[in-house]
């Protein structure tokens, strides 16, 4: 009997496991775990081996993402998942935009596990119910609780995409000419800015909100950095745009942000080197 070519999975199994974890490396050894733990096991009755793969892979996520979280706890500043990188379009639909990523962190392991698999993958309550070991009824009460959380996540049409792309360069515009009421005008009113720099970057340890704060907090960045050169690289964050800043060639901050009602209405500032990875 031919063996299944388990590996053309390790795409798919890649994206759950980043999206339940916000770790490059750690979703990455997810997968391999979740490859040795087939060749380990007895799986010649296996028939759809794409979700029995998914079932091991999921269950490794919530243990691992358990462990992940204590760490977390202990972590200088806020946390912020890792940012997916890409110089070129990212066309896999299963990844999630950065700013519902990020909300992901108010959720516990096991409402993460059930809202990335219904919410992202689609599956059935009772697929994730058996992957998860609970009821159905069970599984639909852990969604409920996680959409109460967050927000369904929906991949942003391409008019979306435009005016994201104009408000980046406004901004970036804005905060280069020190046009701080033109940031106003492009700023949500209850904006919010949310920094990690893992306490191996300068970087403010609480988020900052409110258009004032964040417009003076920016003036006072660039008044204590005037004389630094930057180079900024527009990339793609999650399948959106963003960009990159460098510093003599070495990357210094990645930024994106989120849109609403035509308003940025969250900035992201990912400053810890450990999370800077272009693809």
């Amino acid at each position: 009997m031919q063996q299944p070519n388990i590996y053309q999975y390790k795409s798919y199994l890649f994206t759950i496991a980043y999206n339940m974890v916000g770790d490059i490396a750690a979703a990455e050894d997810l997968v391999q775990d979740t490859f040795e733990k087939w060749l380990q096991s007895d799986h010649k009755n296996v028939q759809q081996v794409k979700a029995y793969l998914s079932r091991i892979l999921i269950n490794k996520a919530i243990d691992k993402l358990e462990k992940l979280n204590k760490e977390r706890a202990a972590y200088k500043g806020v946390w912020m998942p890792q940012p997916l990188l890409t110089e070129e379009y990212l066309q896999e639909e299963h990844t999630l935009e950065y700013a519902v990523l990020f909300l992901l962190e108010k959720l516990n392991p096991y409402e993460r596990a059930v809202f990335v698999l219904k919410e992202v993958f689609s599956f059935p309550h009772q697929e994730i119910a058996t992957a998860l070991k609970i009821t159905s009824d069970n599984c639909r009460q852990v969604l409920h609780r996680a959409k109460e959380k967050v927000r369904s996540p929906a991949k942003h049409q391409e008019a979306e995409l435009k005016k994201q792309q104009e408000l980046l360069e406004a901004f970036l515009q804005a905060v280069y000419q020190k046009n701080f009421d033109k940031l106003q005008e492009i700023f949500f009113e209850d904006i919010i800015m949310y920094q990690d720099g893992g306490g191996k970057m300068a970087a403010a340890l609480k988020p900052i909100a409110g258009r004032e704060k964040i417009t003076k907090f920016l003036d006072g960045i660039m008044h204590l950095e005037q004389e630094t050169i930057f180079k900024i690289k527009p990339v793609w964050v999650n399948g959106a745009s963003g960009f990159v800043i460098f510093i003599n060639t070495v990357p210094y901050t990645v930024f994106s942000i989120e849109v609403e009602q035509g308003k940025i209405s969250k900035l992201f500032f990912i400053r810890n080197p450990d999370k800077i990875l272009i693809k």
